[in-house]
């Protein structure tokens, strides 16, 4: 689990505050460490390190942390030190390794997919229930009708918040999901749940259309199709 002093501060309200502020958005910290808790399994907590964080900025960020229920923490330096600067950090994720149980599902594959998907709503997310549109709810049945219902879920979302609205930081509780829009991607071998306003990018081929596009000394654009 990646963690950021910046990204601390900003769960706590106030970007440029200090350790006070980072101290209010370790909550959020909590609540990611809490989902991997319920998968069974172990988290190590990589600090990766800005030239702006200051000693106490980190050490509280590692403190805080382990009181939330790490394995481990260690703090990742590898952009500034390459594999050196990240030494400490695959120490601590080889011994979690060797601590691994099996992994624990939210849901089972043969539930609905809109019980899967209140499922990991309520029990990572920390909402109260989930909203299916109109077109949501329609689409769940064809799919189940279609012998899909099966498949697991991915939650599409903003990665701002452990809700759909960014602007709900550290730890939101009691929220409704709301679910616009299912697509089964047969071929992944699930189906993607889109919630609020999130967007998808679309997927390129192991041979993209971009590779073949150039553009001459004279301005010609060569290897459009």
């Amino acid at each position: 689990l990646v963690a950021t002093v910046q990204a601390l501060k900003h769960h706590g309200g106030d970007p440029e505050g200090g350790v006070q502020a980072l101290e209010r958005g370790a909550a959020n910290l909590a609540a990611n460490l809490a989902i991997v808790e319920r998968f069974g399994l172990q988290a190590v907590v990589a600090v990766n390190r800005h030239p702006d964080d200051t000693p106490a900025e980190i050490h509280a960020a590692q403190r805080l942390a382990v009181e939330a229920g790490a394995f481990g923490t260690a703090v990742n330096e590898g952009y500034l030190e390459g594999g050196a600067g990240a030494a400490a950090l695959a120490e601590t994720v080889a011994a979690a390794a060797e601590r691994a149980l099996p992994v624990q599902f939210l849901y089972g594959d043969e539930e609905p997919l809109a019980d899967k998907i209140e499922k990991v709503a309520r029990g990572a997310y920390g909402a109260e229930r989930i909203e299916l549109s109109p077109v949501a709810a329609k689409q769940a049945a064809e799919l189940e009708a279609r012998g899909l219902g099966r498949l697991p879920v991915c939650i599409a979302k903003t990665h701002l918040s452990l809700s759909h609205d960014p602007t709900l930081v550290n730890a939101p509780e009691g929220f409704t999901l709301p679910v616009r829009e299912l697509r089964a991607y047969t071929g992944a071998g699930w189906v993607v749940a889109l919630c609020g306003e999130m967007q998808t990018m679309p997927g390129l081929p192991a041979d993209a259309a971009a590779s073949r596009i150039d553009v001459e000394a004279d301005g010609r654009v060569v290897g459009l199709r």
